[in-house]
């Protein structure tokens, strides 16, 4: 059995990898994380909004600029081993192009602009619908209360040709 790191044999190790944060921080992050696990043990853990992985080891979060806790505190932070239950594409997506690393050209794909559409509400008093549909035009961002999902409208491949 693994003998329990602290934080700061964790940190040294980390700065060994120094030279190689950009690698690590752009485009390589979940390999970084792999790293970890296999030298600390700890939990990988996926934060979908930034789209990046850190390893959980003794109750905080590092990744290759270090200790990551406090700035990830408040984030939303899914454990790699549920993602796929919590969103099957996005896993498979993340699996082909973070760690599988696949070259886009070699499996045909091509780049597109996805509309999408934010859904909110307001909460306005009128007498009609067409009434609360005049009003609503004099809210703004900030009267709205935003849910945390999008509907996706459209796409096109970009440059106008689909």
């Amino acid at each position: 059995m693994r003998k329990r790191a602290n934080r700061q044999e964790i940190l040294g190790f980390i700065g060994n990898f120094k030279d190689a944060q950009n690698t690590f921080l752009f485009g390589c992050c979940y390999w970084f994380a792999f790293i970890l696990s296999k030298r600390f043990g700890g939990v990988t853990m996926y934060l979908p909004v930034e789209n990046h992985f850190i390893q959980e080891i003794g109750g905080l979060l590092y990744d290759v600029s270090g200790d990551v806790t406090a700035q990830y505190t408040g984030s939303q932070i899914i454990p790699w081993d549920s993602m796929e239950e919590y969103d099957s594409s996005l896993y498979h997506r993340i699996i082909r192009d973070c760690v599988n690393k696949e070259n886009r050209k070699e499996i045909n794909m091509a780049k597109f602009d996805v509309t999408v559409v934010r859904i909110g509400s307001l909460s306005i008093e009128a007498d009609t619908a067409e009434e609360a549909m005049r009003l609503s035009e004099g809210y703004g961002n900030d009267d709205v209360v935003w849910a945390d999902w999008f509907e996706a409208t459209d796409a096109q491949r970009e440059g106008g040709s689909d």
